[in-house]
């Protein structure tokens, strides 16, 4: 059987993560995601509710085996029997660090191979920009405004909604090297993966409200008027 692993904080799980597991899960017969369990960080949400969110949503897809694990990641890889560790990259600033990764997991255990996929974007619309480009001394130059609306999930509630994301100050410089054309949508990728939210919430300004947080919120009104109400009591 071919088994990998796909470790991570997950905290919590994004459609960046869900988009990789599914893509992994058609190179290997088996996908098994693996939560790290670090003491020595201070997470967003606890072990055990990184391992619930995982499990109502990767873990109903199917051939995916939800997993904790501490130590080193080759260690549990070789326990698990897989061959290969799947990591995503979602800018070109993610590469340093994965590479230098890879390379010293693979000086550990030269056995499990390290593949790289890349999570794509879930648009909810068109791409909008205002871009001036030029060329001068031998290179183009683009700079202008970006907006795309995309498509999240609130991590407390896992409903989807759609946050647009917007990059006002867009800039990029490449060389030419002769009559040639150059494609800017990299670079723009780029831009707009980096302004994603690093932890998405429902919009509490708008329509959106999270079902757990309105609950708590119901809960607290609930409270309050009984405190006013014991207050008013006191007061006769």
């Amino acid at each position: 059987m071919r088994r990998a692993i796909y470790p991570g904080s997950f905290d919590p799980v994004t459609n960046g993560h869900l988009d990789v597991i599914e893509r992994a899960r058609k190179l290997f017969d088996e996908v098994v995601v693996a939560v790290a369990h670090n003491d020595e960080k201070q997470p967003l949400f606890s072990l055990e509710q990184r391992l619930d969110l995982l499990r109502e949503t990767a873990g109903r897809i199917e051939n995916v085996r939800i997993a904790d694990f501490s130590g080193l990641l080759v260690e549990f890889a070789r326990a698990q029997n897989a061959g290969a560790v799947i990591r995503g990259l979602r800018a070109v600033s993610d590469f340093e660090f994965e590479f230098q990764m890879a390379l010293m997991n693979r000086n550990l255990n030269a056995a499990v191979e390290t593949i790289f996929l890349m999570p794509k974007i879930r648009c909810a619309g068109p791409l909008q920009y205002d871009i001036d480009a030029g060329v001068a001394d031998g290179g183009l130059w683009a700079n202008g405004s970006l907006s795309q609306p995309v498509e999240l999930r609130c991590v407390s509630c896992l409903q989807k909604f759609v946050h647009e994301i917007r990059v006002p100050a867009f800039a990029v410089h490449t060389e030419l090297h002769g009559p040639e054309t150059v494609d800017l949508t990299p670079f723009m990728r780029e831009d707009l993966l980096l302004n994603l939210p690093v932890h998405p919430h429902c919009d509490r300004d708008g329509d959106r409200v999270c079902k757990a947080k309105q609950v708590n919120t119901e809960e607290q009104n609930a409270r309050r008027k009984s405190d006013w109400s014991a207050l008013d009591k006191l007061k006769l």
